[in-house]
């Protein structure tokens, strides 16, 4: 159970391109690499197309991703 739990991705926390890699498509946080620096974008992942996993599974130049937080929208008063 505890090999379970530890193996289960946190929220919040960067998940390595080279471990694994979204499982939906849709847009997404990645760390990218490369030029002596890092960056985070957002960018559209399809895990549908094979292109875009090779180039993601490298690590060269997308490191990690994480979803995207939810949007702010206030809280209605009732």
């Amino acid at each position: 159970v505890i090999d379970t739990i530890e193996g289960m991705p946190k929220v919040g926390e960067w998940i390595p391109t080279t471990e694994r890699l979204p499982e939906k498509k849709g847009n997404y946080l990645f760390t990218t690499t490369g030029y002596d620096c890092a960056r985070v974008l957002i960018l559209s992942f399809d895990p549908d197309d094979e292109l875009a996993v090779e180039i993601a599974r490298t690590g060269v130049d997308l490191a990690a991703w994480m979803p995207l937080p939810e949007a702010y929208g206030e809280e209605s008063a009732e």
